[in-house]
């Protein structure tokens, strides 16, 4: 049942998202994307994978005893969301290298994955996307 709810959720989110997007103004340059393009294949994504996840909600059996709460799983998930929050509390200020490594690489201990791959994939990510954005781009992050 909580497939279900959850696939239909994330297929209302997904409407809302491309709404949204469509109410974007549209580019002053005839050879660049608009500026909903990016949110409206999201949209598309979200719109898609929650009909995906809600179709096999409704398939499946029922089974029992999986609704128990799991006390190490419930404090990591606060761990995250308090993660989340500290990053967009730190967003604009500081350095985004920074900022962007340490949440990334927190997230993973939280996670339970090793030190050293942890540290590396970060620092892969965080610099491969400030790449991303500042020369192909051209976006000034923080």
């Amino acid at each position: 049942m909580a497939d279900i709810l959850f696939g239909v959720f994330t297929v209302v989110l997904g409407i809302v998202l491309y709404w949204g997007a469509n109410r974007l103004p549209t580019g002053v340059l005839t050879f660049a994307l608009n500026p909903g393009f990016f949110p409206k294949i999201v949209a598309a994504g979200l719109i898609i994978l929650g009909a995906i996840l809600a179709y096999q909600g409704w398939k499946s059996k029922p089974t029992y005893g999986e609704g128990k709460l799991n006390k190490e799983l419930g404090l990591r998930l606060g761990a995250l969301l308090g993660l989340v929050f500290l990053y967009l509390i730190l967003w604009g200020r500081g350095s985004f290298l920074l900022n962007t490594l340490v949440f990334l690489f927190f997230s993973q201990l939280i996670m339970k994955y090793r030190v050293l791959p942890s540290l590396l994939s970060s620092t892969i990510i965080t610099f491969l996307t400030w790449i991303l954005f500042t020369q192909a781009f051209k976006v000034h992050l923080f």
